[in-house]
């Protein structure tokens, strides 16, 4: 009797998984980082440092910047239309997303929907007049079609933009992302505008 081992390589969704896992292990070792880096309780008292005393530690005293969680509504259409959950610098999002990479018979641009799901890594904030601080991005996300030629074809998108926090909760991203289809399907690259509210707590 013999047993014959099949090599296999690692799939895209194998590959977007294990990055998005990545990425949410982020936040936690940020934190285990910072403790280990001899963090203080604040003179007279004996409970541990929160998050947002490291925070403050760090002299990030810029409003908004300190908050350690963040719950976001997004409309059209950047990163999904639908919710957002960020804790520190790493988010995770899921909803519908719609953008145009394919032609009717009659040559005229159609729109496809697709479900979206995926998670954004958050960098180099900046706050402009003293708003919540607006931030680089880059995300990767699942996506699966509804329509046209995408009816129940898999894909992946990975993201790279810039979000403005315009006044408040208000937010406008401004990026360009790549979707990657099932099989043998070309490369599609669009512009991934969108609008948005969050709340931060």
């Amino acid at each position: 009797m013999s047993i014959t081992c099949t090599p296999t390589t690692p799939t895209t969704a194998t590959t977007l998984v294990s990055f998005i896992a990545a990425l949410l292990l982020l936040p936690a070792l940020a934190h285990a980082d910072a403790t280990a880096g001899g963090a203080t309780p604040s003179p007279g008292s004996s409970s541990p440092p929160t998050a947002l005393d490291r925070c403050k530690s760090m002299k990030r005293r810029v409003r908004g910047l300190c908050h350690g969680h963040e719950l976001g509504l997004n409309g059209f259409r950047a990163p999904s239309m639908g919710l957002e959950y960020r804790y520190s610098i790493v988010s995770v999002h899921a909803g519908a997303y719609t953008t145009i990479v394919s032609k009717n018979d009659r040559g005229r641009n159609e729109a496809t929907w697709f479900f979206k799901a995926g998670a954004t890594l958050y960098f180099l904030p900046i706050s402009l007049y003293r708003q919540r601080p607006s931030e680089f991005y880059v995300s990767a996300s699942y996506v699966r079609g509804f329509n046209h030629d995408w009816t129940d074809r898999n894909g992946v998108m990975a993201e790279l933009g810039w979000r403005w926090m315009v006044w408040r909760g208000i937010n406008i991203r401004m990026g360009v992302a790549v979707l990657v289809g099932q099989g043998a399907r070309s490369v599609k690259v669009n512009p991934t505008p969108g609008i948005g509210y969050s709340f931060a707590f």
